[in-house]
């Protein structure tokens, strides 16, 4: 079967190669013929683009400065930055693949082996250097090379990450102020025993906001709102529709009138036009009249679910004070919100983005419904009465499991979330608060038996999905390993198209041809039905995690990126590495009994052999699962069964552009596709270096797709931001390290069904180099542990610059004007400032910091630039400028975070 794919990889990826450019090229056409499918988020200014641009738009998406994706968040931000690093890395990797590693492999023949290799693709793996050669001495150089480069790597994208972390702590979001107490015990359940079961650490505490103990009859009355609200919507939209018709229809009738008299009422086809225009008229007075009607019945639901919410205000007695004492739509005060939009980013250039009804038909709406209110305002009047009750009575309010403290500033809300409530480490708990919008507050209420049900339910499924996908695999690879031959046989028969073709014997012409196609179907086929069986993973995974009921969206992410990665990196790595070993050779069939008799020697010699032997099995999932399908997910099949459904079937623009609106990029799928080929492609770096090649051109096409579809196809969410919370690139950094300990381990195991000193040496230094890297990483973990969840508040110098290496010279970014920015002006102070003063304590450069200086390479230096310096950076990202972190809130400000972290149903009910 490996023999397949390894005769095959040339004609793969050939053809998938052909497909791609045929893809790319005609794109640009599709996008002209149908922008609301293809480019439905119109972000760039496209009237001074030039048609080059607009037909090579795989290149214009590339020349995109970094920072117009701060217009579509943080997160998408900070994930082009992460983009562009890791092809940096890769492209240095490949540099040295290319240069160093597959020539000399290529060249040192092995010549008691020789007769093995059937293609190219295997002279250029380690096993075709002779044994015992000095060539062995170039691989583990580089292996060195390989390891410096990641681990600097590693260095540079954690301190990108507490960077862009610092930054979005240092602004006036709401949940840097805010910490989630979870899990209350159950004896707690009145507001006065929860504030003195917080009294000891109340110092800094200005305010606590518990979570209605009702909170999932108000999320499903909160729901039901929502819903009614966009239907008035959409009637209303609806009405202006038939308005303006009606006015279109009263105009043309008007004209036929006008023509009929001036005929002298004589003419038959006039008189036909004006019945049929009166019968239309008729027609649309009689459709408003139907939704007029419509709408008044929803406005009676609106307001008998808001008189529900009133009820269970009144019933727990909920504290409603701060509402009244906050602006609607709650924000911070303009001197601190000027410094982070954390609702709606300003544009500082014309946009041209999918117009939406919102503002003025919200505006509109939100008349008409006073308008209804209005007939019950004596009713109104009452309900508020009976609400506006003393602080005494708020005292005794029932509350939820959890509940949400205001801290008067961002220092003590990151000290309160480290302390230890209660000797129960584990009730309660304190959480940095997730931001407001990303709160799902279904669950935020549930109990602590609920959620013991839902993780036993929950890691009972997970238990036989990962069943199911092992023994997928396994049957999958049974399968083909038995039949590849057969099909490729029956395939030769059918191609040859009436000439002699024998299967198995070299052979020239069109029947060399055919059993080329044939190699490459019988092993194609099989893998692409696999990448499909597999794309269904992240959705059955997504909802799986459901069942778990977070109370952070943010949460809910971070865990599916951690469990796909899991799936993926067993079941596509290292059981694929693992499985050839159970493979009983006479039968061809898998026994598992095998590896009970295996030693832990053998073991390590099998795994050593897998390493190159799989290569190919690896190349040719990736080629299909994340080089062709990839390219493919640019024909949005989601977004064309989206037209097709709203504009055929129900015919309805409004709700077309509410599900465009809902569609966002999905991060935790792609940094989890991301990372499984980057940790996976490390087990073969060294032994198989053409495999670094393939995944640069496959990755470098994946961002080029990424990149496209976060500016044109996916709308920005507010519910897909970078938060203060964990998040899913703290993970992502840290696989970075996972598959450079994989590839040290994979390439020691090679080196070990070797014999001799060198391979012994080689062995040698790369458990070495395990431990060396083990070491560095804690240092660098230990450097940025604090950072991770602590701001920090600037006191030695108010800046935010990032120096990775010392020993080299400050970056001289420039704009177009040539001319040095005051950044540059700073860097270079600072850089005198610091000759000053080495030389004042006559520092000397040592040996280890010269070498250090030679061979680092700052892959941070251009992304950082570019945010730094480009202007259209003071989007989502902006640092603080005069707003220290330890200044406090005032009282405006406490009541808006108040309204901000209560339930969304109570707030709207009393707005």
């Amino acid at each position: 079967n490996e023999q397949s794919y390894e005769l095959s990889l040339t004609s793969t990826l050939v053809l998938n190669t052909i497909v791609i450019i045929i893809v790319f090229l005609i794109f640009p056409f599709l996008r002209r013929l149908f922008p609301h499918i293809f480019a439905p988020q119109q972000h760039l200014p496209r009237a001074a683009a030039n048609v080059s641009s607009y037909i090579f738009w795989f290149i214009d998406v590339m020349k995109q400065p970094l920072a117009i994706y701060s217009t579509r968040g943080n997160l998408a931000t900070i994930f082009a930055v992460f983009n562009i690093m890791l092809l940096l890395l890769y492209f240095l990797l490949t540099l040295i693949s290319l240069t160093i590693l597959i020539p000399i492999y290529y060249q040192g023949t092995d010549a008691y082996w020789n007769n093995s290799y059937l293609t190219f693709w295997s002279k250029i793996t380690f096993p075709h250097i002779e044994e015992n050669s000095l060539l062995t001495i170039i691989p583990i150089l580089v292996m060195i090379m390989f390891t410096i480069a990641i681990m600097m790597f590693y260095h540079q994208c954690k301190a990108i990450y507490v960077f862009f972390r610092q930054r979005c702590l240092s602004r006036a979001a709401p949940q840097n102020y805010a910490v989630l107490i979870q899990n209350i015990p159950q004896e707690v359940d009145k507001l006065s025993e929860l504030q003195e079961m917080l009294r000891p650490i109340s110092d800094g505490i200005v305010a606590i906001v518990p979570v209605p103990k009702d909170g999932q009859k108000l999320t499903q009355l909160y729901s039901k709102y929502v819903s009614e609200e966009q239907d008035l919507q959409e009637l209303k939209t609806q009405t202006n529709i038939i308005k303006h018709n009606v006015n279109y229809t009263n105009v043309k009738l008007a004209n036929f009138v006008d023509e009929f008299i001036a005929k002298n009422m004589i003419s038959t086809k006039l008189e036909k036009q004006i019945l049929e225009t009166e019968r239309e008229l008729q027609s649309l007075k009689s459709k408003h009249a139907k939704i007029v009607s419509k709408f008044g019945k929803k406005v009676s639901d609106l307001r008998k679910l808001k008189f529900d919410v009133l009820d269970i205000i009144k019933r727990d007695s909920i504290d409603t004070h701060h509402v009244y004492q906050a602006q609607y739509p709650p924000n911070l005060p303009e001197s601190i919100q000027k410094q982070f939009y954390f609702v709606n980013p300003p544009r500082k250039e014309t946009i041209t983005v999918t117009k939406y009804p919102q503002a003025e038909t919200t505006k509109m709406l939100n008349h008409k419904i006073t308008e209804y209110e209005n007939q019950n305002l004596d009713f109104y009047q009452e309900i508020f009465k009976n609400i506006n009750m003393s602080n005494a009575i708020y005292k005794v309010q029932p509350i939820g499991r959890s509940a949400f403290i205001i801290c008067e500033s961002q220092c003590i809300a990151a000290e309160k979330y480290s302390m230890l409530i209660s000797q129960n480490e584990a009730s309660p708990v304190s959480v940095l608060a997730p931001q407001p919008n990303e709160i799902s507050w279904k669950n935020i209420s549930m109990t602590a038996t609920n959620k013991v049900l839902r993780y036993t339910a929950f890691y009972s499924i997970l238990a036989g999905l990962f069943v199911i996908y092992i023994y997928a695999q396994t049957k999958l690879f049974e399968f083909i390993n038995l039949n590849t031959k057969n099909w490729e046989k029956s395939m030769v028969q059918g191609l040859s198209l009436g000439s002699t073709c024998v299967y198995g014997i070299p052979q020239d012409g069109w029947c060399g041809v055919a059993q080329n196609i044939a190699t490459m179907l019988a092993t194609t086929i099989p893998s692409v039905i696999y990448c499909v069986f597999m794309g269904f993973l992240p959705f059955i995974l997504r909802l799986t995690i459901k069942l778990l009921n977070f109370s952070s969206m943010a949460t809910d992410r971070d865990t599916l990126f951690k469990i796909l990665f899991v799936f993926l990196i067993i079941i596509n790595g290292i059981v694929q590495v693992a499985l050839p070993t159970a493979i009983n050779v006479r039968t061809g069939q898998f026994d598992l009994s095998m590896l009970s008799q295996y030693t832990v020697t053998q073991f390590i010699e099998q795994f050593g052999q897998n390493v190159v032997s799989q290569q190919f099995t690896f190349i040719n999932y990736i080629i299909n699962k994340y080089y062709t399908f990839a390219v493919f997910s640019l024909i949005d099949i989601e977004s064309i069964c989206i037209f097709i459904y709203a504009k055929l079937v129900v015919k309805n623009n409004f709700k077309y552009n509410k599900l465009i609106q809902d569609k966002t990029f999905n991060y935790p799928k792609q940094l989890a596709y991301v990372s499984h080929m980057f940790v996976v492609g490390l087990i073969y770096a060294i032994v198989a270096p053409v495999v670094n090649v393939i995944i640069f051109v496959i990755y470098f096409t994946m961002v080029v797709v990424d990149r496209y579809t976060i500016l044109y196809s996916y709308a920005p969410s507010t519910q897909q931001d970078f938060s203060a919370q964990n998040n899913m690139l703290v993970s992502v950094i840290n696989n970075l390290f996972v598959g450079l300990m994989f590839m040290l381990i994979a390439t020691c195991c090679h080196f070990f069904i070797h014999s001799g000193p060198i391979y012994i040496f080689a062995d040698i230094i790369g458990i070495l180099l395990i431990i060396i890297t083990i070491i560095v990483k804690h240092y660098i973990d230990k450097s940025y542990k604090r950072s991770l969840t602590e701001l920090a508040t600037g006191a030695y110098k108010e800046n935010d610059k990032i120096f990775f290496n010392p020993v080299l010279k400050p970056n001289k970014y420039k704009q177009n004007q040539n001319k040095k920015t005051e950044y540059d002006i700073e860097i270079a102070m600072d850089a005198n400032a610091l000759k000053k003063a080495t030389k004042r304590k006559q520092y000397k450069m040592g040996l280890f910091d010269r070498l250090l200086g030679s061979i680092y390479v700052d892959l941070s230096v251009l992304p950082i630039s570019i945010i730094r310096h480009d202007e259209d950076q003071e989007y989502r990202c902006k640092k603080l400028e005069k707003i220290q972190a330890d200044s406090k809130l005032t009282e405006e400000d406490v009541n808006n975070l108040m309204t901000m972290y209560t339930h969304p149903a109570i707030v709207r009910a009393l707005n």
